[in-house]
């Protein structure tokens, strides 16, 4: 049953990185509230500690992105969600589920529609947030308004696995998915230091790799941004050479 709630794709990791080099996790949909309450933690904890084992994310912390669908699906969304109550056994859990978790919540961002309903209900997630409340950042309005929003923290939002309509997409995700069977099946070298498939499997790109593929987010990852300073620093240089050989 965790399986199948896994592939749901209502609580993914995105493939890069935000602009400072934190993974970035987003929770999507009912965010898994229709499956049972010890469902739900054994799901977070496995992907908190599946994306902690990287050294580099270990060291800058971990993004959290709500994201609630916009326009006439947001109200379906929100009726199939189980709310929890202040002081519930839910709160009290997910209190203990962030004091568990093996990386550092540097912020967590909530974007809604901005209607009355999904006040109350930002309202009732800061409770249970504890003393990681201060962290909450909130963004109100449709889609594009919250996208903006999310892109003034450094957060790639052509990445989101969401479309506007509220449909979740799960390609990555279940590609990331069979990496992680692939890493972790037994007697496998795949991914330990020293291995030659390590080179090969890369599970998520890193601060300073460089990304030969097209669109927005490879563009503005922090590996091609310092390559290209890198190139245009030579540039001068390489014009001002008389000789072939020098160039």
């Amino acid at each position: 049953q965790e399986a199948d709630m896994l592939r749901d794709g209502e609580l993914q990791p995105l493939p890069f990185r935000d602009r400072s080099g934190r993974r970035v996790l987003v929770a999507l949909g009912t965010f898994y509230m229709q499956y049972p309450l010890e469902m739900r933690i054994k799901v977070n904890l496995y992907l908190h500690w599946a994306i902690s084992e990287d050294v580099e994310t270990q060291q800058k912390g971990l993004v959290g992105v709500f994201c609630w669908p916009c326009g006439e699906s947001a109200s379906t969304v929100l009726q199939n969600m189980m709310i929890p109550k202040p002081g519930s056994r839910d709160c009290k859990y997910a209190g203990k589920l962030f004091a568990a978790m093996p990386l550092r919540l540097v912020a967590v961002h909530l974007c809604f529609p901005n209607s009355l309903a999904y006040n109350c209900l930002r309202s009732g997630l800061a409770l249970t947030m504890g003393d990681k409340r201060s962290r909450l950042r909130f963004h109100c309005g449709d889609c594009v308004e919250t996208q903006y929003n999310l892109q003034g923290y450094g957060i790639p939002t052509d990445q989101l696995p969401i479309t506007d309509s509220g449909n979740i997409k799960t390609k990555y995700f279940h590609q990331w998915i069979r990496v992680r069977k692939s890493l972790e099946s037994g007697g496998s070298s795949v991914g330990k230091p020293g291995s030659s498939a390590n080179a090969s499997t890369i599970e998520c790109p890193g601060m300073n790799d460089v990304i030969f593929r097209c669109g927005q987010a490879y563009l503005c990852h922090p590996g091609n941004i310092m390559f290209r300073g890198l190139i245009e620093s030579k540039y001068e240089d390489h014009n001002q050479a008389d000789i072939s050989k020098s160039k």
